[in-house]
This record gives structure tokens, C-alpha cells and sequence, in this order.
């Protein structure tokens, strides 16, 4: 069920025509573009058909499978800070009546919540109310990743591009 403002994604950019069903149009487009996380079969696959994509294929898989991802850094001997899974939204609470300074984040479902810190249990609470609602029947499995606060470091995220190697010359960071 597609929301209106993900619609407009594109809308009033000149020479660029959005279309709503990619097959449609998969043999009249000569390069594919994914900008984000998911999708990554469908880059293998058109990159088979000889279509030009960019996008992480399955790369994205690093940061959509986030337990994994950290089990798999440590086996390759990348120091991975210490963190749970937590099952279920009223064992989250209960975790973080106990524990304060944690950071909760989420694997694959994405849409669903940003990641968040909790400083402590009372701050954090009407987040949690409005995560309850938002998940729904969800809420029961849901999986959390929790992670204490490490004060002394910084943790950086890159939302940008590479192409064969080469990055832009100005970019954001977080």
C-alpha cells in the first residue's frame, strides 16, 4: 500500500520520467540506479541481463542483517563492540528499565524505527508507547540489537557514493 509523499520521489526534475512498474520500461532503460539499502537480487539480475546498475547488490546485506554482519566482522578480526538480541518489545522495556545508555537499532525492517539511544528508561518510554502502536501485532517478534554507549569513541556513517573506486569530491557525514 504506497503512501503519497514516496510517490512524488522525482516529480518536477527535468528530463527525468518516473514511471510506477519497472517492467514496463526494463528494456527501453539503459542503467539502473539504487541509492539505498534493499533490492540487491534485482541489481544481480538486471546486471545479468547486461543492464548498467548501480548499487550495492548484495552489500547491503551488512547492514540489513546487523547480529550477522557483527558475527561475520568478528570472524574476520574487525573489533565489533559487545551487543544482544532482545525478542519483543515488552522484554526491550524491561532491558532498558535495567540498563541505561543503550543504543537500539533494528535489522531489515528498516521502515519500521531509526535507530535510538536511551539514556534512560523514563526518557525514552513515550518513544516506545509510539514504536508499541507503529508495530502493531509486530511487536510480539520483533528483534532488537542492543549496544551500550561507548562515551569514548565516535561512530561514523557515510551516506554516499563510489564509482569503480572513486568517491565525489565533497560528501556528508553523520
Amino acid at each position: 500500500f504506497p503512501k503519497s509523499n514516496p510517490m512524488l520521489i522525482g516529480d518536477g526534475i527535468e528530463g527525468l520520467t518516473r514511471v510506477n512498474h519497472l517492467f514496463d520500461v526494463i528494456d527501453q532503460s539503459d542503467c539502473f540506479i539504487f541509492p539505498d539499502c534493499y533490492w540487491g537480487d534485482l541489481q544481480i539480475h538486471l546486471e545479468r541481463l547486461g543492464k548498467k546498475v548501480w548499487g550495492s547488490r548484495n552489500g547491503d546485506q551488512l547492514e540489513l542483517y546487523r547480529p550477522e554482519s557483527k558475527r561475520y566482522m568478528r570472524k574476520l578480526g574487525i573489533p565489533v563492540g559487545k551487543f544482544e538480541t532482545v525478542d519483543g518489545l515488552s522484554n526491550l522495556r524491561e532491558y532498558l528499565k535495567g540498563n541505561e545508555n543503550i543504543w537500539v537499532k533494528i535489522s531489515f525492517s528498516r521502515g519500521d524505527m531509526e535507530s535510538f539511544f536511551s539514556k534512560n528508561y523514563k526518557l525514552i518510554e513515550p518513544r516506545l508507547d509510539e514504536l508499541e502502536h507503529n508495530l502493531g501485532a509486530k511487536k510480539f517478534v520483533t528483534q532488537f540489537v542492543v549496544e551500550r554507549d561507548l562515551p569514548d569513541c565516535v561512530e561514523i556513517g557515510y551516506d554516499g557514493f563510489s564509482i569503480d573506486g572513486q568517491f565525489p569530491q565533497k560528501g556528508f557525514f553523520g
